[in-house]
């Protein structure tokens, strides 16, 4: 299982280079050359663009353990979550 979570991470961490590449690569082959001021520029806006795509992947993985533990908790009974908070002070005990 963790190897298959470094292969993921591997490869969200290699897609938005590929990404770049691929656009300047298009952009060469339809405009015939690459001029170094639209080069430069898309270059910094697609760098921009690559560490939210990164967090993207940990955000989801975040959130599918977010829905998944709060569908333990609905269906589990849990003692712990029903027992009534204590009025008193806390060295008392709750009965």
């Amino acid at each position: 299982m963790h190897l298959i979570g470094c292969a993921v991470g591997t490869l969200a961490q290699f897609l938005p280079v590929l990404a770049i590449m691929i656009t300047f690569i298009v952009y060469a082959v339809v405009n015939g050359s690459l001029d170094p001021a639209v080069v430069s520029s898309s270059l910094a806006m697609l760098y921009v663009l690559r560490v939210p795509t990164n967090w993207l992947r940990v955000s989801l993985s975040l959130a599918a353990d977010a829905f998944q533990s709060i569908k333990r908790i609905e269906l589990k009974p849990n003692p712990f979550l029903k027992k009534p908070t204590a009025a008193g002070p806390p060295d008392k005990p709750v009965k």
